[in-house]
């Protein structure tokens, strides 16, 4: 079993994203950033050769997520991805 995060979800009052793949509103500076992974397949708990950033915020709305992948060998990924994730 993997262990679940305790995480302080920043609330701000209007954020005011619009969905457009970017995030450069103001409301971003506020989110919570994680970017401390390991891998998951095909070996479990190493130093991932990419990075992957995942900002999180709230406001009275919605629940914010922005993802920022980067992958060094992006011809791995995708339906026919050969760990037999599914």
């Amino acid at each position: 079993m993997l262990p679940v995060l305790d995480l302080a979800l920043p609330y701000v009052e209007e954020a005011q994203i619009e969905v457009d793949g970017r995030a450069d509103e103001g409301a971003w500076g506020e989110a919570l950033v994680l970017d401390d992974y390991a891998t998951f397949r095909p070996d479990f708990g190493q130093e991932p050769t990419g990075t992957l950033e995942l900002r999180l915020l709230a406001d009275e709305h919605a629940l914010h997520l922005h993802f920022r992948v980067d992958d060094p060998e992006p011809s791995g990924c995708g339906p026919a991805w050969p760990c037999g994730v599914g």
